[in-house]
């Protein structure tokens, strides 16, 4: 489903709610395939980091899910990820 939604180029996907929606006691760093799935079809260029903080205290702390999400994106895809993917998807001036 996702791979379909996709394929219309103005739709962008949130990295964030992977956590809580993995079993109880999950560990965070297992949710890589799932990343990597959605910057498969996505692309890093449409793809933006969550944090999903409070609801995220349910299933760890928002520095470990930050750190994973960190690790489960490529270092060169981070500026699109985590900044210039959610500037584009709700339109806000650039920083730099």
């Amino acid at each position: 489903g996702m791979a379909r939604l996709a394929g219309a180029p103005q739709v962008y996907c949130k990295l964030s709610g992977l956590w809580n929606q993995a079993a109880q006691g999950a560990d965070a760093d297992g949710l890589a395939a799932y990343a990597q799935h959605l910057l498969a079809c996505f692309g890093a260029g449409r793809v933006l980091w969550g944090s999903d903080w409070p609801v995220l205290e349910l299933a760890g702390s928002y520095p470990a899910w930050h750190a994973a999400a960190r690790s489960q994106v490529p270092a060169a895809d981070h500026p699109l990820v985590f900044d210039i993917s959610a500037r584009r998807a709700y339109r806000l001036p650039s920083t730099r």
